[in-house]
């Protein structure tokens, strides 16, 4: 038990094997001799060497909570590497789960679909003149079949207007980039309960 609770905290290179040789023969490659016993020595001799500062010990890479620079794309990234969920907490409760699947759940545990909210609301709302949709004053919901770089918008947007120009509604819109007819008010609902097809005041 000893032997295995303390290697398994002690990471180090050749370098700092190579100098326990050197200080304890007995650790010599060709010394096949009482292979439990020179484990177990093999750590404390570890934990001696690492105590007065003469080892370098290997401990993995960690991200920092000021930034990380990132330099390849294969090996640099947040996650785990086998079958358990990323979980994202604060004040120790959980506020963010990835499931194994790839579904993400805010508040819950157990999400559903790939993306489920538990007791709470999705707000899209305008922030700045740069945060929201191509086209859209205040951000937009949008669908479509497939996304390309050169049809990156989907073909449908759900977007709130309360404008005196653009009107004061749900508007049901098409990106330009959508195949087939685009602009706004394919259908709109307006804020006094009115429905629309292809105005933005509807009279009933």
């Amino acid at each position: 038990m000893f032997t295995k609770d303390i290697s398994a905290f002690l990471v180090f290179d050749n370098i700092f094997e190579s100098k326990i040789r050197n200080i304890f023969p007995i650790f010599a490659p060709n010394n096949q001799k009482n292979s439990k016993m020179k484990k177990i020595l093999l750590a404390i001799a570890a934990v001696f060497l690492v105590s007065a500062g003469t080892a370098q010990v290997v401990r993995p890479a960690s991200w920092s909570t000021a930034g990380n620079s990132v330099t390849g794309t294969t090996n640099a990234f947040l996650g785990t590497t086998n079958a358990y969920p990323l979980v994202f907490k604060t004040f120790d409760s959980t506020r963010m789960f990835i499931s194994t699947t790839g579904n993400v759940g805010f508040n819950t545990e157990l999400p559903q679909q790939m993306l489920h909210v538990v007791d709470g609301n999705i707000l899209i709302s305008k922030t700045s003149t740069g945060a929201k949709a191509p086209g859209s004053p205040n951000g937009s919901i949008l669908f479509g079949k497939n996304a390309t770089n050169t049809n990156p918008y989907g073909s449908w947007g759900i977007e709130y207007l309360d404008d005196d120009n653009d009107g004061h509604g749900l508007n049901f819109w098409k990106p330009y980039t959508s195949s087939g007819n685009y602009g706004n008010y394919f259908l709109f609902l307006h804020d006094n309960g009115n429905v629309g097809v292809g105005t933005k005041n509807p009279q009933e």
